[in-house]
């Protein structure tokens, strides 16, 4: 029996994540810290080139629809 994966994702500062966003070519496979996180946004640093990324957040959910996965 397969196990069915839990839908939801649990985030915390200081967290490196890899985004998967095949139609946003600045977030797609590439390798982020989160290094701001709340309610309403997720700030991300770069790992390659440290510039900073801003994902907004709204009703729990992130507001930028082509990410798939992170």
């Amino acid at each position: 029996m397969e196990e069915e994966k839990d839908p939801k994702l649990f985030l915390e500062l200081g967290q490196v994540i890899n985004i998967e966003a095949p139609t946003d070519p600045t977030l797609h496979n590439k390798i982020y810290l989160i290094n701001y996180l709340d309610n309403n946004l997720i700030k991300l640093i770069d790992n390659q080139d440290l510039s900073e990324k801003v994902l907004k957040i709204n009703n729990s959910e992130l507001t930028n629809l082509s990410l798939i996965h992170i």
